[in-house]
């Protein structure tokens, strides 16, 4: 995988052109993904900082934490969880909507819950 960072325009459904730091590239390819990315977002009221820390942290860890807690349950907080529970980690995953994933069909998201339970997560929605 190459990733190039700058502002991107399509030529055409399998040419790039994008813009960087040093000048044009131009890419071509049979595939194209856009991945965005998102950003971790920072609580007013747990603020990042010692025990408490990003989703891009999380990923540096050097160590894998005997109990965790995951605030928010969407796609990467719930892969996060996942990943760690399958670690050892004992993990909570805490989701102040009424149910995880909540932007997804309730139907569809019925197979990730079931997984999680498998894997001993705990999902606290509504908190």
């Amino acid at each position: 995988v190459k990733t190039v960072q700058g502002w991107a325009t399509f030529r055409d459904g399998k040419t790039v052109e994008v813009e960087t730091e040093i000048g044009t590239q131009v890419i071509r390819a049979e595939t194209v993904v856009l991945a965005t990315g998102p950003a971790p977002v920072e609580l007013p009221f747990l603020p990042f900082g010692g025990p408490v820390i990003s989703s891009t942290e999380a990923l540096a860890l050097g160590d894998v934490p005997k109990k965790l807690a995951v605030v928010g349950g969407g796609y990467i907080g719930l892969e996060l969880g996942m990943a760690f529970a399958k670690m050892g980690s004992k993990v909570t995953v805490v989701e102040a909507l009424p149910r995880v994933l909540a932007q997804y069909d309730a139907e569809l998201t019925r197979p990730v819950l079931k997984r999680l339970g498998e894997l001993g997560v705990e999902v606290m929605t509504g908190a």
